[in-house]
């Protein structure tokens, strides 16, 4: 068994400023050490690496170093032998060698006296991270929820993210090494007086029993099972010290200081999201690591796994590939797009008159108002579904609802025979004074989303008008899904009566699926904002050129913000004949884009809502489901494409577990960024920004193989292109 755990640091040298390289080798050395161990190890680190560092450095306790340093001062064949490992052509590229002794007070002190000249200098503290991040890197501290899944940690915290500080050390070395590296991180576990350290789960217990040996201390370790005893858990009266295995909000840490009293100096967790004042102390945050992928953030659409105990792995199957086709359609899209396909009233992201927060698609609800089907759904409406006792109609907002409670108005006075007009108040109007003589009442809605404003006027006639009947009729409802709508329909029809459930009718019911977070729209726009001000490093013969091609992919994403990203020659995505889900009366050129982005992003909410396993576009708790790469062969209109890109949940577009369907994914976009000149290869921009957002995932290789080749070619090219500067930042973003 190895002895050895080597890293290799890459920091600013203190003296003279310069970004070196140094090969840590930490060595256990509670043990007695043989010359052998020393270099055995020394060159078996050496000889992993791809390229030689400018120094190395020996790490090990006091015992350990006085023995290493001895081993390197006597055998100096063996001495000699590892120098020459460093050298190139009698060019020394091993600069320096250097011993450092970890006290038993967590410090590491690089010794003065011994084998190199001491050329470099490195904070120790940078020696440390680096190690424990490399730790992380090796070992399965840190579980990503499977596709389409997200973690609901005992806390009640919901994200992609499941930490094991257990796994942190899987070898006697690793775990001398963060034990050593705690101690330097919680210094009360260095006081003499310390007599009780609490831990949360019993897989840490290893490790804090390593760092009291460290220090000489015998103290008593007392686990209280994370939150099943937390509330109990009080401040003793002797020194104390706390120390939580992993969390990635933090919760544990800010209840144990601010509710139970715990000073915040002796509460340390081993593993956390991030730091901050009011967690205690962080051992490891996974902020501060490079490699840990911010962007794999639950986005509230995935299936719960729910964490139970303090031991968790998982093993699952590839996700299964959902291909689009005609099955999928939803029964009222045909109507809708009938009627309204042609229509120029509906909108991405704009804001509705006095709020800040924009819609993903705004409708016009005037001309779904106007509209001549929907005049004979309400006549049917008021002639087989309302009640004659509706002599009051509310009209819940100004689009286009107070027209439909005109029309509603006529449709009933016919139908009944009475002279009108109805009684007609806006919902803002309501109160128990204007409904005192009503025998019944309609609330109408033009266009509702989900129906917040819906509910609110149900709540608002049970407290004004709890006794009267009263029928809900919208006519075009754009909710996420049929789930939502279903609940919707539920609340509004509940009565004082079970028996008598109040009147629900739409026209139309079309859901298309918003993300509830925030759109893609939304996530774009803040990306293009990142670039502006984002770092990169390129060759100088190649900077003005990836400068310039940043500068142009932000500002597309700036100016794609009701839209989508044109092609690299400037050209707007557009739609060809043919299209599968338009009926034959709507042609291409009469179809907004938004109409377009509409059809595809109901298709695919139809896909998740539907009951047929089969072609069922939605995770369960035994499989991962994503879109086919067979879809953009199949929807090849550069249109359609970025439709399904941005229509799509991130999840379904994660091909990262599968080298199968990443593998397809790959050679599609291999040949999609070569043609992007060319038609069918419009869409390469939304493609490249997907990737670089993290939306669209692919296994490291097929992505680092895509990319490369792709920036290459352009590079070659030398045009600058908001395609380049996409896809140069990929993994390059903080």
């Amino acid at each position: 068994m190895s002895k050895a755990f080597s890293y290799l640091v890459r920091g600013i040298c203190i003296r003279s400023g310069i970004d070196a390289e140094v090969l840590c080798v930490f060595i256990d050395g509670r043990a007695q050490l043989t010359s052998n161990d020393l270099f055995d190890e020394l060159k078996l680190a050496l000889k992993n690496l791809l390229t030689l560092p400018d120094a190395v450095m020996v790490i090990s306790g006091q015992s350990g170093t006085d023995q290493l340093l001895n081993h390197w001062r006597e055998d100096s064949n063996e001495r000699e032998q590892f120098m020459a490992r460093g050298e190139r052509g009698d060019l020394p590229f091993v600069k320096d060698l250097q011993f450092a002794c970890w006290k038993n007070d967590g410090q590491l002190v690089v010794l003065k006296q011994g084998a190199g000249r001491h050329a470099f200098e490195w904070e120790p503290s940078l020696i440390m991270e680096a190690g424990l991040a490399e730790l992380m890197q090796r070992n399965p501290v840190v579980q990503w929820s499977p596709g389409g899944h997200a973690f609901r940690h005992p806390s009640g915290t919901v994200n992609k993210v499941f930490a094991q500080a257990r796994e942190l050390a899987s070898t006697e070395v690793e775990l001398a090494f963060v034990a050593r590296s705690l101690v330097n991180a919680l210094p009360l576990l260095r006081d003499p007086a310390l007599g009780i350290v609490f831990i949360d789960s019993m897989g840490i217990y290893s490790i804090v029993k390593e760092a009291m040996d460290f220090v000489g201390a015998k103290v008593r370790i007392e686990s209280f099972h994370s939150y099943t005893e937390l509330s109990k858990l009080s401040p003793p009266t002797v020194p104390h010290a706390l120390i939580i295995s992993a969390s990635t909000t933090g919760g544990m840490a800010k209840r144990l200081i601010s509710a139970n009293g715990f000073s915040s100096e002796v509460v340390l967790t081993l593993v956390d999201r991030s730091r901050s004042a009011d967690r205690g102390r962080v051992l490891i945050a996974l902020d501060d690591i490079a490699s840990f992928d911010q962007s794999r953030m639950s986005d509230g659409t995935e299936t719960q796994i729910e964490l139970i105990g303090e031991h968790f792995t998982y093993r699952s199957k590839p996700p299964r590939g959902v291909t689009i086709s005609k099955r999928h359609e939803p029964k009222p899209l045909h109507d809708y797009l009938k009627c309204l396909g042609d229509s120029t009233g509906v909108v991405l992201n704009k804001a509705p008159s006095g709020k800040a927060s924009p819609h993903l698609i705004s409708f016009d609800g005037t001309s779904v108002a106007v509209l001549v089907e929907v005049g004979k759904w309400l006549i049917e409406q008021a002639q087989w579904r309302i009640p004659a006792s509706i002599d009051t109609i509310i009209f819940v907002d100004d689009n286009g609802s107070e027209i439909l409670g005109k029309r509603l108005s006529e449709a009933l006075c016919e139908a009944k025979g009475v002279a009108g007009p109805l009684a007609l108040i806006a919902a803002d109007a309501l109160n128990a004074a204007v409904l005192a003589n009503s025998k019944g009442v309609a609330v109408v809605q033009a266009v509702a989303g989900d129906g917040g404003k819906l509910r609110e006027v149900s709540r608002d006639l049970r407290e004004y008008a709890p006794k009267l009947p009263r029928h809900f009729l919208i006519g075009l409802g754009v909710s996420r899904s049929a789930e939502a709508w279903e609940r919707l329909r539920q609340f509004l029809e509940r009565s004082a009566k079970p028996n008598l459930p109040y009147g629900f009718s739409t026209w139309i019911s079309l859901p298309i699926g918003a993300e509830p977070d925030a759109s893609v729209w939304k996530r774009y726009s803040e990306l293009g904002a990142k670039l502006q001000t984002a770092p990169f490093d390129a060759k100088p013969s190649e900077r003005a050129l990836i400068e310039a091609s940043i500068k142009l992919a932000s500002d597309a994403l700036d100016k794609s913000y009701q839209s989508f990203l044109s092609a690299t020659t400037g050209k707007p995505l557009e739609l060809t004949e043919g299209f599968v889900f338009f009926p034959k009366n709507l042609k291409p050129e009469s179809a907004s884009t938004v109409t377009v982005f509409l059809t595809i992003a109901s298709v695919m909410q139809q896909a998740r809502d539907t009951d047929d396993q089969s072609l069922k576009l939605k995770a369960t708790g035994y499989e991962s489901v994503v879109l086919d790469p067979e879809n953009f062969h199949r929807f090849n209109d550069s249109i359609l494409q970025a439709c399904f890109l941005r229509a799509a949940f991130p999840s379904e577009l994660d091909y990262s577990s599968s080298p199968e369907l990443s593998g397809l994914m790959a050679e599609f976009l291999a040949k999609l960024f070569s043609r992007h000149e060319h038609p069918y290869g419009e869409a390469a921009p939304e493609f490249a920004v997907a990737l670089l957002s993290g939306r669209m995932r692919l296994v490291q290789n097929d992505l680092d193989t895509v990319t490369k080749s792709a920036v290459e070619r352009l590079i070659h090219l030398g045009n600058p292109s908001s395609l380049l500067g996409f896809l140069f930042l990929i993994g390059k973003l903080p």
